[in-house]
């Protein structure tokens, strides 16, 4: 091991991923922190989490520089009658017609596609580039996917942020 954490040899033909094992080390703990707010929260409905705790979850990396309030957990709602008195709890109100996705473990977060829209009210345009990168690298979606979805937002604040960030995206193809 040398002062950056890598073997001096790869290990199976690749070099060692410290920042991935860091955003899963920091998944999987959001993910048990996730299941106890639910618990406490005592509900029938579902809960889609979004924004800064869907982008932990999904193990990519969080803005470095964006407008949204702190708060330990963000959740998006359709409706503002679905929101609760639980501490840290962040609630936001989207009426847009947002998809999710559901772990294996049974957490609901907001699509990445959408969520990525959504950040477009809390984040510069440099910001978005950089987080549509990042999504991209992880899931591997090209720009007509984040075309083809922003196509179904009609009125969504920062739309047009989200145009101008999808002419500035570059793919590692």
């Amino acid at each position: 091991m040398n002062t950056y954490n890598y073997q001096s040899m790869p290990v199976n033909g690749e070099i060692q991923n410290y920042v991935q094992r860091e955003l899963t080390a920091q998944a999987t703990a959001k993910a048990a922190e996730c299941r106890s707010l639910l618990a406490r929260m005592r509900t029938e409905r579902s809960i889609c989490f979004s924004l800064h705790t869907a982008l932990e979850l999904y193990a990519i990396e969080r803005p470095r520089q964006c407008t949204l309030s702190v708060s330990d957990f963000y959740v998006t709602i359709r409706d503002g009658t679905q929101r609760s008195t639980v501490k840290n709890v962040s609630y936001r109100t989207w009426n847009q017609p947002f998809l999710t996705y559901t772990f294996p473990n049974g957490l609901v977060c907001m699509h990445p596609l959408d969520l990525w829209i959504q950040y477009a009210r809390y984040l510069n345009l440099d910001e978005m580039v950089i987080l549509g990168e990042a999504i991209i690298r992880r899931f591997r979606y090209s720009i007509d996917h984040f075309r083809n979805r922003l196509e179904n937002f009609t009125h969504t604040v920062g739309r047009t942020r989200c145009e101008q960030a999808l002419s500035l995206i570059q793919t590692s193809d």
